[in-house]
């Protein structure tokens, strides 16, 4: 038989981060924090871990200064090339107000 006991529970992501962020402060062992917050020990852990590998993941992103400099450069190129489509788009108002102009003059 299924029971409401053997159900999954789910927790959502601020559960979570808030978990986490409580059972990281010093004081108290994961084992207290888990049985104060109703959640299993081993959940708690994994959550604490999966956290950790994400920060770490961020430090090391930031910290490759290739990664930051090849994405400057892309944006650089980016920025030259939306720069050049204004200059052409100015420049194809200008000459198309030119026309306006002339064709009403004529009239």
């Amino acid at each position: 038989m299924y029971s409401a006991k053997n159900k999954r529970r789910r927790y959502d992501a601020e559960f979570r981060r808030n978990a986490v962020e409580i059972a990281s402060k010093p004081g108290r062992t994961v084992t207290q924090m888990a049985a104060e917050l109703g959640v299993p020990k081993k959940t708690l852990m994994r959550w604490v871990g999966e956290f950790r590998q994400a920060e770490a993941a961020e430090r090391a992103e930031v910290a490759d200064p290739g990664r930051l400099r090849r994405e400057m450069e892309e944006l650089r190129r980016r920025l030259e090339k939306s720069e050049r489509q204004r200059d052409i788009l100015k420049k194809a108002l200008a000459i198309c107000s030119l026309d306006h102009d002339a064709k009403d003059g004529s009239s």
